[in-house]
């Protein structure tokens, strides 16, 4: 014999009153089904509380970018096939924050077709005259010519300088950042996820368009040409 509650529903045809029919239905069956559901939602849930709460006691200088990631698992919603996608690619880029290998650092060209106009060497200071330190190097492009991202990162600033221009700092891992300086027109802003090779912004109207162009390591100006995969040819200015 069952010893669980059974529900009868007594329903009537319209044709007749002497036909009727009783459904039977179990509402252990439907617990079941949920118990299910809540169980791995519960998981999920104890996983996320846990690395919330590292990375408020940790208070890194990488934590608030990590925590907004996991704005993209609350959205989710907690779809298992989205969500486990999600945290995927939440796993590949939060591990980029802790571990750093500038040696295996790939860039790609930030402007097509660009010319080194000036390479990772010191300069004299107009004013002063006297030798500043190299910070990145200068490609020569086409007027308003389209600025690529070298890297896969998130934006970190959007800045604008004295002379009308702006420059963007893209992180890379938890130690490298790329910044580019004299562009005109940004399309990117502070905490977007960029991917290689996508467009960030335009290069200022003049001729021809300078980018200035830096790869910073551990807080250390580097010379970006050490590590940008494509050749790059030498521009010559014309008289």
């Amino acid at each position: 014999m069952n010893d669980y509650p059974k529900r009868y529903e007594l329903k009537l045809r319209s044709d007749s009153s002497d036909n009727t029919y009783t459904s039977y239905t179990n509402p252990y069956d439907r617990k079941e089904k949920n118990k299910d559901r809540i169980s791995w939602k519960s998981t999920a849930c104890i996983m996320i509380l846990f690395g919330v709460v590292f990375l408020k006691i940790s208070g890194g200088e990488n934590s608030e970018a990590i925590l907004g990631k996991m704005d993209s698992l609350i959205n989710s919603q907690f779809d298992i096939s989205e969500t486990t996608q999600v945290m995927s690619r939440f796993a590949k880029e939060a591990s980029s924050f802790f571990v750093s290998d500038a040696s295996e650092l790939a860039l790609a060209l930030p402007v097509k077709d660009g010319k080194l106009l000036q390479g990772f060497e010191e300069t004299t200071h107009p004013v002063f005259m006297t030798s500043v330190a190299p910070t990145g190097v200068t490609f020569a492009a086409e007027p308003s010519a389209y600025v690529y991202s070298a890297v896969d990162g998130i934006v970190t600033s959007v800045n604008a300088n004295t002379d009308g221009t702006k420059r963007i700092v893209i992180k890379y891992d938890k130690d490298i950042s790329i910044a580019y300086d004299n562009l005109s027109m940004v399309y990117v802003k502070e905490d977007d996820l960029i991917a290689k090779d996508s467009i960030i912004a335009l290069l200022a109207e003049e001729t021809p368009s300078k980018l200035k162009f830096e790869v910073w390591v551990d807080n250390t100006a580097v010379d970006p040409m050490d590590y940008i995969v494509s050749s790059v040819d030498t521009y010559v200015q014309s008289e």
